[in-house]
């Protein structure tokens, strides 16, 4: 086992990523949410968008 890796990571990540999502990233999720949500419901589809989202968020909630 490793002594301090994960302790050592966290310090090499910037200090956005320690911090976690901004307010703001946070809206835009719930917002995407609430538009999948609704095209699912009307049995819709928004490829173009959907890949660009589930690409972009871990970027976005600062997991990647």
């Amino acid at each position: 086992m490793e002594g301090n890796a994960g302790g050592e990571r966290a310090a090499r990540q910037p200090e956005a990523a320690r911090r976690g999502p901004a307010p703001s990233n946070d809206r835009f999720y719930a917002h995407c949410a609430a538009y999948f949500e609704y095209l699912r419901r009307r049995g819709l589809h928004d490829y173009p968008f959907e890949d660009e989202f589930y690409y972009t968020m871990p970027a976005v909630s600062g997991s990647g």
